[in-house]
């Protein structure tokens, strides 16, 4: 048997081995042995001279022993060695232990007289910058954390990964972080954001190929989206909702462009002049009391005469803001004067009369009992805890302390003491479904489907809504003709049905109608093109689950690398 390690060019290849098995002599090649700073992919130069343990950390020892260094103001080689010293810094962890470097730098006298620093020390570009505290592979691993998850809980999923680090090291890391070069996007899609719901919004611009961010704005000013168009002149479509400042920008920043209104956006718009007009006629809501239901205790005086309050204050508020429309007074003014909301000023000068209070009554547990409680109650069974037992039969989960505080606005004199009568309580075997009280929201929705998506319920109610006011249908069929229009994606009915609009002496459906006509182009490109706000809305929401991720900390130059570092 023969083993001698063979060697070419000075590079250790191996030992080969020759055995004789069964009479045949067998070659076979031993590999070289790895070494330690191959392993850890440790640069050309640095050897490691020792290590060890201490609190699940790996210490190594490393020493620099090329034979030169290079200046780094002139460039030229030195092997005067003038002093060391020891580095501290941190890489990333080897198998379950986290890893800190000892660095013996040396330091270097510059033989070139004309170079201005006469001593340098020796430097290790891709390994660790000067006086740096950890190497560079160390921070790219914390870049890709912050980048792709918040800061809180990228650091805390660093220290499980063995790379020991802070918040502010993680947040410090992503700011550092240079942006993406710009693309050269043609077709984009625009919409706002909230910094702050109500209070501060930005703008986010997204690629509709790629479907990625392109850029986040300080804000949804006509100017600055008009500044950013005019710096990206090769965009030929832009997609957007039908916010008249985005319109404005697109007009006068890229007019080559071609202007898409998003397809929802139309809808929701239709929806709203539905609303409008519902709101308009407080007396198609005006539903008459169910006789399946008896009726509570009478109201009180007290309750009664607050009431009589409020309706008068809404009745001499809609007076009063009649009047000063008449006036010319603007919306925000009469907002100022009266002290009240613009929205709210918005309604009541739509209104054709006072509106009403419309109570908005919710679902209650006991609401399916009421019927079989009522004609027991009148029919001389008072006993709480017998009328308990009897609608817990019947499936009621509640207790009988909460039927108890119910019941109590019936009684019109004390309850008798004493035992109640052991005769049962017969118990109906189904019971009548409570039915929602009507509201402009529930009734639009209603309108808005089609005759044969409606249930039997919700097609009774809009017979007896039509029947208060017809009007309504004539307002359904025209909104859900568009809707068919747009589903459908004709653009050949769209002028016939802006001219029907425009002639149906509804004020809100001509005010839609109106609407259309100003935004024509944008309408019926949307009725040609493929182009949607989908991939912004996306986009949207995504940004709205960053900023919640980053806990009030996300501000245009964080929230920006997030979301386009983690694009690029």
């Amino acid at each position: 048997m023969c083993f001698v390690p063979w060697t070419i060019f000075g590079r250790n290849l191996g030992s080969p081995l020759f055995l004789v098995i069964r009479g045949r002599l067998v070659f076979l090649w031993y590999p070289p042995k790895m070494q330690a700073e191959t392993l850890l992919s440790l640069p050309d130069g640095l050897v490691i001279t020792d290590f060890y343990f201490a609190e699940a950390t790996l210490h190594l020892l490393i020493a620099s022993v090329g034979p030169h260094a290079l200046c780094p103001l002139c460039k030229s080689a030195s092997e005067a060695q003038h002093s060391s010293y020891e580095r501290t810094f941190r890489d990333v962890p080897c198998g379950n232990y986290a890893v800190q470097i000892h660095l013996t730098t040396r330091r270097f006298f510059c033989g070139k007289g004309t170079c201005p620093r006469q001593i340098f020390t020796e430097r290790f570009a891709h390994f660790v910058l000067p006086r740096a505290r950890i190497s560079e592979r160390f921070r790219q691993a914390l870049r890709a954390l912050s980048v792709v998850s918040a800061h809180e809980a990228g650091a805390r999923l660093a220290r499980l990964l063995h790379l020991p680090t802070s918040v502010t090291t993680v947040r410090r890391q992503l700011a550092a972080l240079p942006l993406p070069v710009e693309s050269h996007p043609t077709h984009i899609g625009i919409d706002d954001f909230a910094f702050r719901r109500g209070q501060t919004y930005g703008t986010v611009i997204v690629d509709l190929d790629s479907h990625h961010i392109l850029d986040l704005l300080a804000d949804r000013t006509t100017a600055t989206v008009e500044a950013w168009l005019r710096r990206h002149p090769q965009v030929r479509v832009i997609s957007r909702d039908r916010a008249g400042e985005y319109a404005q920008a697109a007009t006068r920043g890229a007019p080559q462009a071609v202007q898409v209104a998003d397809r929802f956006h139309l809808l929701v718009n239709a929806g709203d002049c539905l609303e409008r007009f519902i709101h308009r006629h407080p007396a198609l809501l005006q539903e008459a009391p169910a006789p399946a239901l008896p009726s509570a205790a009478p109201v009180s005086r007290a309750e009664r005469h607050i009431q009589e309050q409020r309706a008068t204050q809404r009745a001499q508020r809609y007076q009063a803001i009649q009047e000063l429309t008449q006036q010319g007074h603007s919306q925000q003014a009469i907002a100022q004067l009266l002290g009240i909301a613009r929205g709210t000023v918005i309604a009541y000068q739509r209104a054709a009369t006072a509106p009403a209070s419309v109570s908005r009554e919710r679902v209650r547990a006991i609401d399916a009992y009421l019927p079989f409680l009522r004609s027991q109650w009148e029919a001389g069974q008072q006993n709480t805890h017998v009328l308990w037992e009897a609608i817990c039969a019947q499936g009621f989960r509640c207790s009988s302390h909460y039927l108890r505080r119910y019941l109590a606005q019936w009684r019109t004199e004390p309850g008798q003491k004493g035992r109640p009568p052991k005769a049962p309580i017969a118990t109906p075997t189904t019971l009548p479904q409570p039915q929602r009280r009507l509201s402009p929201r529930r009734l639009r929705w209603i309108c808005w489907k089609s005759p044969t998506g409606c249930t039997a319920t919700e097609q009774a109610q809009l017979d007896a809504c039509v029947q208060r006011c017809p009007d309504l249908l004539r307002m359904q069929q025209a909104l859900l003709a568009f809707k068919d229009l747009i589903a459908q994606r004709d653009r050949s009915r769209l002028d016939s049905w802006l001219t029907e609009a425009e002639h149906s002496a509804l004020p809100e459906l001509m005010g839609f109608a109106g609407g259309i006509r100003r935004d024509y182009a944008a309408v019926a490109a949307a009725l040609e093109c493929p182009f949607s706000q989908g991939p912004v809305e996306g986009q949207v929401n995504r940004i709205k689950t960053v900023k919640r991720q980053l806990y009030g900390r996300a501000g245009l130059p964080i929230l920006k690398r997030h979301l386009l570092c983690q694009a690029a």
